[in-house]
């Protein structure tokens, strides 16, 4: 590359300028900003600036004005009291070598023959290799919360060419996989060709196990497209020790004596029937609300009634109130051990108040509905769906750890819940220390294939297609499920995105289940700045998700967290492939090459093929 105009690009120095460049020894860090230095003197004229450049590129330039007696040593007569040393930052580089060059700017005066060589006048040069540094591929953020057990690390990370996948590790420990491709740009400004709209979806998080105190290192590396590991600048944290109870065991105790005395004053209700009380994490539009939905109205059909409580309201709450279903929503946060007690003594009035006998609770996060389900004695069926140990729950699901003294009371009342059911045996696995055999089942989930036969006997792909605006001869991929960081979408996405166009030519995308979150945001973005609008079709969430199943021609996922997602099931039902990670029990529903195709979560190299299969 020839020098920017101005500038000598002549080999030798102009006569009577002399000058150093300080580079560091190792190399040029790539894509790193890092100083260089030296100095410079004229031996009748003072130097007042220095350019310096980088394959030709302008890329800094400062004034000479850094005391240097060595150099006035050196030459007693040069012009500048001294002052001939100089530094600048300058950004670090791709490629395999970078050549420095410094020129100098000689002040007013110079000679003829200055004159003839322009204003800038080269004085040193250097050609380096390009070295990653740490930091060259991202950066781990300090962890908000230092506590023992299980830490969540959060940090940006990206891959020349690409990035495939994160992994962390703690101390020498094994390395395991952070969840990738989420909102968050790279910290540094990454230049073409790299400087792709995925290098904005940099972002990561995952779990590293802490010890009870001490020190503890936090190892990361990117792992890009093409297979190269590259370290990140490893963060070196001070685990603090088991913090103390968020309450003290006098109040604990005066809270129980409380609950005891509230619910002994509420005689339970004299009803006709006798209802289940029904524990739901959301009534929000969600797999696993869509699954007690499903089964509620087959237990109605047998006769039981219910009352619902749920940490927070949705779009289900309208059509329990239809149904005439009293519903208690009781709050999400169970932040302290306080706020704890307060939402299983409100579940509790609710339930004596409607003569409650019994307890179906769905998900982990109902917990403080089941604690209070067990203080009054009713026999109780807790539905778990979440495949995490439950360390990792507790910091995925409430964005921190919570107090110690609220998670034992939620992993008590799960040791000793009459039965705790799972859909998936890698699930009920998970559980094995915490729940006796004696107490957990295996029940696969279900769905209603009555519904989609009736469904399928009225329609057909063609029609489906044609009612949602999609290409009826496209090769349709559906993606169904609420929009968010476990179920992978973006990852999905640049996936996608770097497939040849040639062999995207002709296939639709659909994300059905947008929403309003930032992730949800992020999809939209990266969809109009990956230049896939006329590809992707965004579709916010829905009840009428039958006929995307029928319109497709595969269903997708990249999830990295699921039990058994009822959205495979229903698209199996109608006759639907599958290509997905093989997430818990998606590999124990979907056989690959036979029902569908499967390929490990968390790495966007082998969810690139995957599609391109």
């Amino acid at each position: 590359m020839s020098d920017a105009p101005g500038l000598d690009g002549a080999a030798r120095p102009a006569k009577g300028l002399n000058g150093r460049l300080d580079v560091p020894n190792e190399g040029v860090p790539l894509l790193t900003d890092f100083m260089v230095g030296g100095w410079v003197v004229h031996e009748r004229l003072r130097v007042d600036r220095v350019l310096v450049t980088i394959d030709g590129e302008v890329v800094g330039h400062t004034r000479v004005d850094v005391p240097r007696p060595d150099v006035q040593a050196r030459y007693p007569g040069a012009a500048g009291a001294g002052l001939h040393g100089w530094a600048v930052m300058v950004p670090g580089v791709a490629g395999d070598s970078a050549t420095i060059r410094a020129y100098a700017h000689v002040e007013a005066g110079a000679t003829d023959d200055h004159a003839r060589l322009g204003p800038w006048i080269r004085f040193a040069e250097a050609t380096l290799p390009v070295v990653p540094s740490g930091s060259s591929f991202g950066h781990v953020d300090e962890p908000h919360d230092l506590s023992p057990g299980v830490l969540r690390v959060t940090g940006r990370a990206w891959a020349l060419g690409g990035l495939a996948r994160v992994e962390l590790a703690a101390d020498d420990g094994p390395w395991v996989r952070a969840r990738h491709s989420q909102p968050g740009r790279a910290q540094v400004e990454v230049p073409e060709p790299w400087g792709e709209p995925d290098t904005d979806l940099s972002g990561f998080t995952g779990y590293v196990p802490a010890p009870e105190s001490g020190p503890l290192t936090i190892r990361v590396v990117a792992v890009g497209l093409d297979g190269h590991r590259h370290p990140i600048e490893p963060l070196r944290v001070e685990v603090g020790e088991t913090a103390e109870p968020s309450l003290t065991p006098v109040r604990a105790e005066s809270l129980r004596e409380r609950f005891e005395q509230r619910v002994a004053r509420l005689a339970p209700a004299a009803a006709d029937t006798s209802p289940i009380l029904v524990a739901a994490h959301s009534l929000d539009l969600g797999g696993a609300q869509l699954y007690l939905s499903l089964l509620l109205d087959r237990l109605r059909e047998r006769g039981l009634d219910f009352v619902v409580a749920a940490r927070s309201a949705g779009p289900l709450l309208a059509d329990l109130a239809a149904d005439g279903i009293p519903v208690l929503v009781f709050g999400t946060d169970p932040g302290s051990r306080e706020a704890l007690e307060s939402q299983v003594l409100q579940v509790a009035e609710f339930a004596r108040e409607h003569g409650a006998v019994g307890c179906l609770a769905n998900s982990l996060p109902t917990f403080p509905a089941v604690v209070a389900a067990q203080r009054l004695g009713l026999p109780t069926t807790w539905a778990v769906h979440e495949s995490f140990d439950l360390d990792t729950f507790w910091s995925e699901a409430y964005g921190r750890a919570l107090p110690r003294d609220v998670t034992e009371l939620a992993e008590a009342a799960l040791a000793s819940c009459d039965d705790v059911v799972f859909e998936a045996e890698s699930t009920m696995r998970l559980y094995d220390a915490l729940v006796p055999a004696t107490r957990r089942s295996l029940v696969p989930y279900g769905v209603d294939s009555s519904a989609v036969d009736h469904f399928l006997a009225d329609g057909s792909a063609d029609r489906a297609r044609a009612d949602l605006g999609l290409p009826g001869d496209a090769l349709v991929l559906a993606c169904v499920g609420t929009v968010e960081a476990r179920k992978g979408q973006l990852a999905l996405l640049r996936a996608f995105a770097r497939i040849p166009e040639e062999l995207r030519r002709g296939v639709r995308f659909a994300v059905v289940g947008m929403n309003d979150t930032a992730y949800a945001d992020a999809v939209r973005s990266f969809t109009d700045d990956a230049g896939l609008s006329d590809a992707v079709v965004l579709v916010d969430v829905t009840k009428d998700i039958y006929p995307w199943y029928l319109a497709a021609d595969v269903l997708v996922s990249a999830s990295d967290i699921e039990s058994v997602p009822r959205t495979m099931l229903e698209a199996m039902l109608m006759g639907r492939p599958v290509a997905a990670t093989a997430a818990f029990g998606v590999a124990e529903l979907v056989s690959d090459g036979t029902t569908g195709f499967l390929c490990e979560p968390l790495d966007l190299g082998p969810l690139q093929q995957l599609l391109e299969r």
